[in-house]
């Protein structure tokens, strides 16, 4: 018969105790860890996001004057500059698996709550111009928006904010359209080095008329009401 004393079975325990997690506690517990799914309901590969955003901001890291005279950013010496400061590569290679990733990927968000937990920032602002480049066959687009107002007040009004996005006829299935001296509400994605790219090509931007009211697509979710009236806007 077994010895009352015989050692339980399983793995032996750590003398040193359990091993705490390495990860940010503010990163377990934020809700954009809820993966959003995508348009055909199958939920998003983690990090499938941060896919999305290293295409979309290979011309954020290019803004250095997009609104001067010359759109300094967009002249090719400036897009080798970005490739060696950023670490983009610029194979066509590396171009072509990047798509693949923003088509296949791209995050989608069902409702109010999560659309706004997913951006960073949101604003309310007009785009005064833009630059094109097409890298490796990719053509991209960078905005300047002049910032009327924000949720939670920053940016500040007045201020400038750099927008990356894909544009109309990009070769992928994913682009957005701002069209300089229109006014938008973006929803935003922020980056270390102060640059914005949009949290998905289709729900990050959305155009005001004249009245000051949001315009609505059938079958777009709104924003808030408290994010509505923090940017001044009706829905």
């Amino acid at each position: 018969m077994a010895s009352a004393s015989a050692s339980k079975s399983g793995p032996p325990e750590d003398p040193a105790g359990p091993v705490e997690s390495t990860t940010p506690r503010a990163a377990r517990t934020h809700p954009r860890d809820t993966p959003p799914i995508r348009r055909d309901g199958v939920p998003r590969r983690p990090g499938a996001r941060l896919a999305a955003a290293f295409l979309i901001t290979t011309c954020a890291g290019l803004l250095v004057a997009c609104g001067g005279p010359e759109l300094d950013a967009c002249a090719p010496a400036a897009v080798a500059a970005s490739t060696a400061t950023t670490g983009v590569a610029t194979s066509t290679a590396d171009a072509a698996s990047r798509i693949a990733l923003v088509a296949a990927d791209e995050p989608y968000y069902p409702t109010t709550e999560e659309l706004e937990a997913a951006a960073q920032v949101i604003v309310r602002g007009r785009v005064e111009t833009s630059c094109a480049l097409t890298r490796d066959g990719v053509d991209e687009r960078v905005a300047e928006v002049v910032v009327r107002a924000a949720v939670g007040g920053r940016p500040a009004a007045d201020e400038v904010v750099s927008v990356a996005y894909l544009p109309p006829d990009n070769g992928t299935p994913m682009s957005a359209d701002l069209v300089t001296g229109q006014e938008y509400v973006l929803l935003l994605t922020a980056f270390d080095d102060g640059h914005h790219a949009l949290v998905n090509t289709t729900q990050g931007y959305r155009r005001i008329d004249d009245s000051g009211a949001l315009i609505r697509e059938d079958g777009e979710i709104t924003l808030s009401a408290g994010s509505l009236a923090e940017l001044g806007l009706t829905g």
